[in-house]
């Protein structure tokens, strides 16, 4: 983990070795469970190490320096645990929620969790458009992470819901994004968020079109929103 541990220096991480190990535990995890459920369909180990690991944790460029310990963050459709779980190991007095609709990767989660020895972590099964009229979680989130699961305008219907008051969503994107931005601006405005920041993420370990895309709440999210399952996707806000 030597080289792992380099790498996330380049975003001033430093990890003690610890949590080094509980990474290695998690590729560990990651290989035993691939035949059981598709978490990713990447699984050589420099790979996972760079493309789901290190990529999860470069939401450290979205921060301004701030620390997510003590915080609160949902991820949104996290899949196999990113960004989550790698950035609760960097940052472990972080409460962690995860959100996830498959059955199989839940389970998982909980296995993962579990093994790892990770504390204040809170599982969800089902989706964010009904998760987000849950009045115990609506509105409540420091910061709601996901992974380029959507186009722009349907993750933040998906994700400013959740956010609180000046809170913010940070989404994984790649760049050319000018057509995505365009069509999320008045959605986003709708929807309580602020103008977009596009924070590239440079590192020599990660494609050199990564970038974040990150949104703060500035006004509450109309009830009406997010509409019912499946209908963001199906009928994107209009800009």
């Amino acid at each position: 983990m030597r080289r792992l541990s380099l790498a996330f220096k380049n975003f001033g991480i430093i990890l003690s070795s610890d949590q080094l190990e509980l990474f290695e535990q998690y590729l560990v995890l990651l290989h035993e469970w691939k035949s059981k459920v598709n978490l990713t369909s990447i699984t050589e180990r420099e790979k996972v190490i760079n493309l789901h690991f290190l990529d999860s944790l470069s939401v450290i460029v979205g921060l301004e320096s701030e620390d997510l310990n003590k915080k609160t963050a949902l991820d949104v459709g996290t899949g196999a645990g990113f960004p989550g779980i790698p950035l609760k190991i960097a940052f472990p007095q972080m409460q962690l929620n995860l959100l996830e609709s498959n059955q199989k990767k839940v389970s998982f989660l909980r296995v993962l969790v579990d093994k790892l020895g990770l504390s204040d972590v809170y599982f969800y099964h089902g989706r964010a458009e009904n998760f987000a009229h849950d009045f115990s979680l609506r509105e409540q989130f420091d910061y709601v992470f996901a992974r380029s699961l959507a186009r722009l305008s349907v993750l933040s219907e998906l994700t400013l819901p959740f956010l609180s008051s000046k809170g913010k969503a940070i989404m994984h994107k790649r760049e050319p994004i000018e057509n995505e931005l365009e069509d999320a601006q008045l959605p986003i405005t709708i929807l309580g968020g602020s103008k977009p920041q596009i924070v590239p993420v440079k590192h020599p370990n990660l494609p050199d079109t990564s970038i974040l895309v990150i949104i703060s709440k500035i006004t509450s999210t109309p009830l009406n929103f997010p509409r019912r399952v499946g209908v963001p996707n199906k009928r994107p806000l209009k800009g």
